[in-house]
């Protein structure tokens, strides 16, 4: 084979090397030097004729690692930011976690920020499938647990036997996520009974609202809950409550550091806000309310509704009121 004939040695340091390697004429070049350039003759052959080893440290970044951090945060930006559906980033995210070990950190964490757990209507196993597989994870890979800082559990009216039965499973996973920040409780179209639960999830699902790190709880569809663990939740800033419904006794808070929110979001529960605003312990959680969003589902509420807002509009910046028609009016 002639080197000429072959594209990949026209343009070779070879030819720079027999460019400055002149041995006729006046040019006199040192023994040691000629060897040399003889020498870098051969390597530069070689490593054309033969296949090079892999250098694993070219498989390595070779950005900074605080580069390649900010990148990757700015991307988990976005996931942050959507409180409902998952942006195109995440998807990226997800290929960045399987670039190397210098990315996979970061975008992992971003990967597991937000948590699902949803039922389907009519596949009363689908939900099982899910925590089951969640938990999994989080078993092969404990770090996980401390990157989940939402946390979505929203079952549909298939679901009705899943919050029955004692789920272990369930009660694992609560216990594994250390930084929760966001935590939505949601079940289907009617309500379930927060007595009616096994008393580990009960538990397990209390100390989850009450985690030092909690600053965003939504709750939708309960009816009998114990008001009083919220007279525990010291961070909670925003609270939304969607047909929550609790006795008389759960309104026998114990003295506790009450949150001081400034964000609530009411539907159809005036008169379970309407009783933690007139007990002293979880009266001072309303002194310091920036914003409020109130619903009507039925016009007899607007008079409740109305009691509440003249209680807390000292310190309002922000009324949203949902009409029956669901528009929002802001005040």
């Amino acid at each position: 084979m002639e080197f000429a004939d072959n594209p990949r040695f026209l343009l070779t340091p070879i030819s720079h090397c027999f460019y400055n390697l002149q041995l006729g004429g006046m040019t006199r070049i040192p023994i040691k030097q000629v060897h040399k350039r003889i020498n870098m003759i051969f390597k530069t052959i070689s490593s054309y004729l033969r296949p090079s080893k892999p250098n694993p440290i070219s498989l390595e970044a070779i950005l900074p690692q605080e580069l390649i951090d900010l990148i990757i945060d700015e991307l988990g930006s976005y996931i942050s930011s959507d409180l409902e559906d998952l942006p195109p980033e995440f998807k990226t995210l997800q290929n960045c976690a399987l670039v190397s070990r210098s990315f996979r950190l970061r975008a992992t964490h971003w990967v597991f920020f937000r948590a699902r757990l949803q039922g389907r209507w009519n596949d009363e196993k689908w939900i099982h499938k899910r925590v089951d597989g969640f938990l999994e994870i989080l078993v092969a890979n404990p770090s996980i647990g401390g990157s989940v800082c939402e946390l979505f559990i929203q079952t549909s009216q298939s679901d009705f036997y899943f919050w029955l039965q004692d789920n272990a499973a369930l009660v694992s996973i609560l216990e594994r996520l250390s930084k929760i920040q966001r935590f939505d409780l949601q079940y289907g179209l009617k309500p379930f009974n927060w007595e009616a639960l096994p008393s580990k999830t009960a538990m397990a699902l209390r100390c989850t609202i009450q985690s030092p790190s909690l600053r965003s709880l939504k709750l939708h569809d309960i009816q009998e809950f114990p008001w009083f663990i919220l007279a525990g939740c010291s961070t909670l800033k925003d609270l939304e409550i969607f047909r929550v419904r609790a006795s008389n006794r759960h309104f026998i808070v114990p003295s506790a550091i009450a949150p001081m929110l400034e964000s609530v979001h009411i539907i159809s529960a005036y008169t379970t806000t309407e009783s933690l605003f007139s007990n002293p312990n979880t009266a001072p959680m309303f002194s310091q309310l920036q914003i409020l969003n109130v619903g009507f589902h039925r016009s007899l509420e607007i008079g409740s509704a109305a009691e509440f807002i003249s209680k807390v509009a000292q310190t309002l910046e922000t009324l949203n009121v949902l009409s029956l028609n669901d528009k929002f009016c802001t005040c």
